[in-house]
């Protein structure tokens, strides 16, 4: 399954260039606050886990929360509920976000 994402999705992409992964970037403290969402099924979810921590132990805010049960692609299919509230704190995360960055 990977092979098939990085020869389609991926295609030509420099897989170490942090426009393709920002978790390759060298100092992950400096992003504004992220929020990074993933499924408990997801088969990115350790990643997307380590990176959070890299976030924080580098200085940054970070909020991870991860869905159990839930796969990649969560935020688009059943549970409805679980979709509703990543959405939901999406949107909770981007207007604490512009807020902040129109003082």
């Amino acid at each position: 399954m990977l092979r098939m994402i990085r020869e389609t999705y991926l295609l030509g992409a420099d897989l170490a260039d942090p426009v393709v992964s920002p978790a390759k970037y060298g100092k992950p403290g400096v992003f504004p606050p992220l929020l990074i969402l993933t499924g408990g099924l997801d088969t990115l979810r350790h990643d997307m886990r380590a990176f959070a921590e890299r976030v924080g132990a580098d200085g940054g805010e970070v909020t991870y929360h991860e869905f159990a049960g839930a796969d990649h692609g969560f935020t688009h299919c059943k549970p409805v509920e679980t979709a509703r509230t990543a959405i939901t704190m999406i949107g909770d995360h981007l207007r604490v976000a512009y807020a902040v960055a129109r003082r």
